[in-house]
């Protein structure tokens, strides 16, 4: 109950960025960023003062995690109000047979 009364609604979305890390396009930074997500929830849970250094891996973590949520609403918002994309030098194109 400590963790959610310290972090509330970020907590949701910790997990996400989790994953979001580890597997989407790992790179060296999200990796970093996942290891001391880790360590910080590890630390954290041996003593309550050390609620300090989670919460800035928390809320990046949730960070990634949102970020990639709202980057695929937006593709999806985007596609659904524009149309699919679509070859339209292919339409316009006359084939002489002469």
């Amino acid at each position: 109950m400590n963790y959610f009364s310290d972090l509330n609604t970020i907590i949701i979305f910790v997990p996400l960025g989790f994953y979001y890390s580890l597997v989407h396009k790992v790179t060296h930074g999200k990796l970093f960023l996942a290891m001391y997500g880790v360590f910080s929830v590890y630390f954290s849970s041996a003593m309550v003062r050390l609620m300090l250094v989670l919460a800035p891996a928390a809320c990046s973590l949730a960070a990634v995690a949102v970020s990639h949520i709202i980057g695929k609403a937006t593709k999806s918002i985007r596609l659904g109000l524009i149309g699919k994309k679509r070859d339209d030098s292919n339409e316009n194109v006359e084939i002489n047979t002469n």
